[in-house]
């Protein structure tokens, strides 16, 4: 479809002359609200044990910065106001922020040293497995073959009958595709191109549009000649050299040159498709 829209930007302008897109500013810039802030953390007070003598109290930017210093670590007795004893700091509810990390690094390590400890499994098995591995590939080496033979065979069956794009595309096809419009957006394109045994091309079509809640509705039409140049397998250049004419409801029909090549292929003798954007061609007679 793309190929038959090379003159979108004549489109648009039509579009700008009637009207129906406005040139209208873009909203201003909304400002968001400032995000709401945080209460301050609570408050620890805490002493430790410092080589046999109390310390303290320190509070939670003394305790962060003896904990990063290891004078404090999980095993240090301390005391809270409401305790009975002086209790090893990492039990302490209210100290924990100052020993999470340093626990799930413990603990990651313990899992480690264990998993390193236990010997690995099915090292007996070694040669057995090693055996079976061997087989097996030797068993996909033997399908491999076998497959590139029979891909073979298929490849030259599909060249003794290759479809010849030439003949192959006199007729009319049919295609519906997405059409992108400068500075408006896009529209569905539905068109119906007949291509001569003559290299004569003629199609008919519309370009169905939503302009700010409107439905439009533009017919189309393209005449001129095409050429076709094979490339490989059963892919192939058209070359389309034309006028498209498009009408606005209201103004007089505008035309403008179509010259464009693209690169098609046949899926089978009634469809084609274009390997850029995926879309198919449907022969309607």
């Amino acid at each position: 479809m793309r190929r038959f829209f090379t003159s979108t930007c004549l489109i648009a302008g039509l579009l700008g002359a009637t009207g129906v897109v406005a040139q209208t500013p873009p909203p201003l810039p909304v400002t968001p609200p400032p995000l709401p802030t945080p209460p301050p953390l609570p408050a620890v007070s805490a002493f430790i044990d410092e080589g046999g003598t109390p310390g303290g109290p320190y509070d939670r930017e003394a305790l962060t910065a003896k904990a990063d210093e290891g004078a404090l670590t999980a095993e240090t007795l301390a005391w809270m106001e409401g305790m009975t004893d002086w209790t090893p700091a990492g039990e302490v509810e209210d100290l924990a922020f100052l020993f999470d990390a340093d626990t799930a690094e413990t603990e990651e390590t313990a899992e480690g040293m264990a998993d390193a400890a236990e010997p690995a499994e099915g090292m007996a098995d070694t040669e057995e497995t090693t055996e079976g591995m061997v087989d097996e590939m030797e068993e996909m080496a033997e399908e491999i073959d076998e497959s590139l033979e029979v891909t073979t065979d298929e490849s030259e069956t599909a060249e003794s009958g290759a479809i010849d794009p030439a003949t192959a595309i006199v007729g009319a096809w049919y295609e519906e595709s997405p059409v992108p419009i400068p500075g408006v957006g896009f529209g569905l394109g539905k068109l119906t191109t007949t291509y001569g045994a003559d290299g004569n091309v003629s199609a008919e079509g519309t370009i169905e549009l939503d302009m700010q809640g409107m439905p439009l509705e533009l017919p189309m039409s393209l005449t001129g000649s095409y050429t076709i140049t094979p490339t490989s397998g059963e892919a192939f250049d058209l070359a389309i050299d034309g006028e498209i004419e498009v009408t606005i409801p209201g103004l007089p029909p505008e035309t403008g040159p179509m010259q464009e090549t693209v690169t098609l292929e046949f899926l089978d003798a009634d469809t084609m498709r274009d390997p850029e954007s995926m879309g198919t061609i449907t022969r309607v007679e």
